[in-house]
Formats: structure tokens, C-alpha cells, sequence
């Protein structure tokens, strides 16, 4: 089987960081490749992480909406000759362009976040509904909340849930620069470390957690956050990032974009996602795999991930009072406790989240998919 994945870019992020684990656990048995719509650059420092058997292609796309791209889809998939075709993102936008031209290769496309926000515009909804519906394209969600937003926003298909997976993020080379670094932040022995990951924007919500942690240095002054993301070229990021600094003092510390983040899952005692909205954060998963305790507004796949584990870890809204209740809750736990719960999130990853079984299911549906495509054309003729 020859495979295509498709992601507009390699930066930073929990969809791209699934792409890639995807790609290197597919390319143990199968024919792989992995068409970026951007070229490589500095910032795209998950590209290291790919196995050398990916075939990777990339194709210069420019700032906005690019024609060239579609053309530059059409000629590569020519050439490779791919028996599925696996979209991520915005790739599928363009992707929608050339999918008729290809009438004996199977589309499958995931769903990364919630299906209104992910489509957009009203017209790229509509457009994706009806390759949906014609069943050109099979869509995949990752949670239960993200398959309900999909049946609200696509009410006539019916999507195939595959929890999202995570190769277990070992300790990387900057491992004992990172725990250098923990220490000397340390107030005492018993400082508790909470970090936070993802890029600076409304959607992650980092204001509200700097402000609901700086209520709760009011109580336990022995606590520091660690904030690692980085902002993107928009205004907003920008004025988040501005007013991240104005908030954060001694007790919070910014990082930036880093590409060992989850060594500081491993040292910290506690792992914030205030997010507004998720599909199943990768970075959640990675809590769970690194035993990291985590605190989480109650939208996405995290319901369901943390209801699982300790409910009290959720809050009951993203406002900053209830968030800080978690926060609260979390802090108080007493040794015995919070390993039960530690040893509860590595067993939940292994058996729920893991990228094995998750490729396993794809690779189930992959072969469902391309069964179904040669005995019957879905275009019409």
C-alpha cells in the first residue's frame, strides 16, 4: 500500500506532531510520503523527527491563498501514484481541487478540531459536505466531542471516530538542561511545577490560566508556572504574548517555542490546558504518557479524557474562578493520591492512546477504503 499524508506545514503543533508519529509508524510496513505545502525551515523542527523511510516532498507554497499549489498537488500525486491520499487541516481546501482527477484513489481526511471552526468559511463547509456526502472523501474524527460537532455541521455523513495517538515522548538529548533548569527556579525541595504547551493564541486561552494562577500564588506561593509556546505572525498572538509578560512575574516564566517540550512534562508535577476549544490535544496525551497531572478546561476530546481519570481535574467552565478551582483541587492532593492518579494516566495511554493501536485502526480503515474504492466508483460517471 502507498500512502500520502497531507499537512500544510510542519510547525509546531499537536496535528503536526500526529502526522509525523503517523508517518513513522506507517512507514515500518508500508510506502510513505508526506507532501508539506510549505518549504522547510527553521521553525519546522518536527521534521527532524521523521524516520529516514518517509519520502518527503514540499512545495513552496506562499503567505495566503496559492494557485500554484493545486497544480503542484496534481503533478506530485501523478507521480507517485498513491493508493490513499490522508489530508490534515487546511491541505484539504486545496486537495478539493484535484480529488476529482483521481478517480481510483482513496481520500480520507481527519478532523483535527472542532468541524465549524477547522472548516472556516461557509462555502469551504459546504464544499467539504458534498464530497462528504458523495462519499469522495471518508472523514475521521478524534473524540466524541469532536464526532458531535461533525454531525452538526456535516448532518447527512457520518464520520469513523479513531482516538488520536502518541508515540511515547522519551527523554530527549536537553533532558538534564531542562532539569538544571527546574531546579534552579525551585524555591524549596517542594516547589510544585506546573507548565503549560501550545502556541500563543485566543484559543489556548493562556491569560485566563496566568490569571487564575496568580490568584492561587495568593495561597501556595511555592508553585511556579512554566509557559512554553510560541506566538505566531498575528496581531493577537503578539498582544498575547505582550500581556503575558505584563501579568507574569517571578512566579511564571516564559520559554518560547521549544523543541524539547516534553522533557518538562516529565519534571513537572502538573500539566494546564485552558483552552476554548480542542479537538484531542496531543499534548494531553503526552501528560498522560509522561505522568504528569493534568488540569484542563471541561471542551473537546479533554471531557471525556480527563472524566476518566479524576473529574475534579476539569473545570466546570473557562472562566477564570472555576479553572482555579481545578487548580486548586489539584494542589491539595497529598502523596498518595497523586500517585494513584500518575499511575492511572500511563495506563490510560497505553491502552487508549497510544500511536500503535491508533495506526492500527487507521491502517484498518485504509484497507476498508481502497476495498471499497475498486469496486465502486463514487464519482459519477
Amino acid at each position: 500500500m502507498r500512502i500520502v499524508q497531507i499537512i500544510p506545514n510542519l510547525a509546531s503543533g499537536g496535528a503536526e506532531r500526529f502526522v509525523v508519529d503517523l508517518c513513522n509508524e506507517l512507514s515500518k510496513e508500508y510506502e510513505v510520503h508526506l507532501i508539506t505545502f510549505f518549504d522547510a525551515d527553521n521553525s519546522e523542527f518536527l521534521r527532524n523527527s521523521l524516520t529516514n523511510k518517509t519520502h518527503t516532498h514540499t512545495l513552496g507554497k506562499k503567505i495566503g491563498f496559492d494557485m500554484k499549489i493545486i497544480f503542484k498537488l496534481f503533478r506530485i500525486i501523478k507521480i507517485i501514484k498513491p493508493d490513499l491520499i490522508h489530508s490534515h487541516l487546511s491541505s484539504l481546501n486545496y486537495l478539493l481541487f484535484v480529488i476529482p482527477f483521481f478517480r481510483n484513489v482513496s481520500f480520507i481526511h481527519t478532523v483535527h478540531n472542532d468541524a465549524f471552526k477547522e472548516a472556516g468559511y461557509k462555502w469551504i463547509k459546504k464544499t467539504r459536505s458534498l464530497f462528504y456526502n458523495k462519499k469522495l472523501i471518508l472523514p475521521v474524527t478524534i473524540s466524541s466531542e469532536s464526532d458531535r460537532s461533525f454531525r452538526e455541521a456535516y448532518k447527512k455523513t457520518v464520520a469513523t471516530l479513531i482516538l488520536n495517538g502518541r508515540v511515547y515522548p522519551d527523554k530527549t538529548i536537553l533532558f538534564e538542561k531542562a532539569e538544571r533548569f527546574i531546579n534552579s527556579i525551585k524555591l524549596t525541595s517542594d516547589t510544585k511545577i506546573f507548565v503549560t504547551i501550545g502556541r500563543l493564541e485566543t484559543q489556548k486561552n493562556q491569560l485566563m490560566l496566568v490569571n487564575s494562577f496568580n490568584r492561587l500564588l495568593t495561597k501556595y506561593q511555592d508553585s511556579k508556572l512554566i509557559i512554553i509556546g510560541g506566538e505566531r505572525n498575528s496581531e493577537t498572538s503578539q498582544r498575547i504574548k505582550k500581556k503575558l509578560k505584563e501579568k507574569a512575574g517571578n512566579n511564571i516564566i516564559l520559554l518560547g517555542e521549544l523543541e524539547n517540550a516534553t522533557d518538562y512534562l516529565h519534571l513537572a508535577e502538573y500539566f494546564c490546558l485552558s483552552s476554548l476549544h480542542e479537538g484531542m490535544p496531543i499534548t494531553l496525551i503526552e501528560s498522560f504518557a509522561c505522568k504528569c497531572i493534568p488540569i484542563c478546561t471541561p471542551v473537546g476530546g479533554m471531557k471525556e479524557m480527563i472524566e476518566n481519570i479524576d473529574s475534579n481535574l476539569l473545570s466546570n467552565s473557562t472562566s477564570e474562578d472555576d479553572y482555579l478551582k481545578a487548580l486548586d483541587y489539584a494542589i491539595t492532593l497529598n502523596e498518595n493520591n497523586r500517585e494513584s492518579l500518575k499511575n492511572e494516566l500511563a495506563k490510560s495511554f497505553e491502552n487508549n492512546y497510544s500511536m500503535k493501536i491508533c495506526s492500527e485502526r487507521y491502517i484498518e480503515l485504509y484497507y476498508n477504503s481502497i476495498s471499497v474504492r475498486k469496486r465502486k466508483s463514487f464519482l459519477p460517471v
